[in-house]
């Protein structure tokens, strides 16, 4: 396996480095979607799935419901589980526009970034308020990756701050490399491990090295999606070969798009995992 590895730094340094736009995008397809329009949201703010239950919780992005419901992506229609009001955590009154999902307890961490009134907090799926969490302001998209770690997207610069799941303070703050634009959504890919967000304007997944701020791919969403699509939220199944993304535009955020994705293989996650550590050895020396 060595020789392995060490063969493919080779070609991968021949190539200059390169790698950062080399991996292949995201394989998807349309696969329907599900009809939350008499949810009455202004819009998709945040979007989260639950591994252990199989359902994807979803967050009104304004202040039309300011509500938070689990869904049965899977249902007969529009099967709605648990819900509640996001002022349950104190302030937050108009609608959550990020929320993420912790992979061990499965509370809920919602950012709402509306004008003025950004506020954060942790409640628990039956919508009881966790206190201490007081995460940073703008959040776009935010998520946890399999380690329990936060990372979030402040959704005027596109930087990624890792955030402490306790208190919410900024722990590390990670510029993307060569990309300030929009993002609206982030979820972290089961397969990769690797960060996706979506760009807000560009209608793209990104995929990216969250310690490093370097995108590996880009993959074009917009013939998949009622447009213009934002506020959005978005959020892979527990195994990583479906995705959902919300679709529409204030008051007409009523679709989950269900997209169907391909799972690359062997070799290809591979070749990924090795060019994400070429890059991150090469900025390290350049540092």
């Amino acid at each position: 396996m060595r020789s392995i590895l060490v063969m493919m730094g080779i070609g991968l340094v021949t190539l200059g480095f390169t790698a950062s736009r080399a991996s292949a995008a995201l394989d998807l397809s349309a696969a329907g979607h599900i009809n939350i329009g008499l949810l009455g949201f202004n819009g998709v703010g945040g979007a989260a799935f639950d591994d252990s239950t199989g359902n994807l919780w979803i967050s009104d992005s304004g202040p039309a419901t300011n509500n938070v419901i689990e869904l049965n992506p899977l249902g007969p229609g529009l099967d709605i589980g648990a819900f509640f009001d996001a002022s349950v955590v104190p302030g937050l009154g108009q609608g959550p526009d990020a929320m993420a999902l912790h992979p061990v307890t499965g509370n809920l961490f919602l950012f709402s970034a509306f004008q003025e009134t950004d506020q954060s907090g942790e409640v628990t799926q039956a919508g009881v308020y966790v206190p201490g969490f007081d995460g940073p302001s703008n959040v776009g998209g935010a998520s946890f990756n399999s380690a329990g770690e936060l990372f979030a997207f402040d959704q005027g610069t596109g930087t990624i701050g890792k955030l402490d799941p306790v208190t919410g303070a900024i722990l590390q703050v990670i510029p993307l490399i060569g990309f300030s634009d929009r993002i609206g959504a982030a979820d972290f890919d089961p397969v990769t491990g690797n960060l996706i967000a979506y760009s807000t304007n560009t209608k793209e997944l990104l995929e990216i090295v969250p310690t490093t701020g370097e995108i590996l791919s880009f993959t074009d969403v917009s013939s998949f999606l009622v447009l213009p699509s934002f506020p959005t939220g978005m959020a892979f199944n527990g195994s990583g070969d479906v995705l959902y993304i919300a679709s529409g535009q204030n008051a007409g955020g009523d679709r989950i798009e269900i997209l169907n994705r391909v799972i690359p293989e062997p070799s290809t996650l591979l070749l990924t995992a090795v060019s994400s550590m070429l890059i991150v050895r090469q900025r390290r020396r350049q540092g």
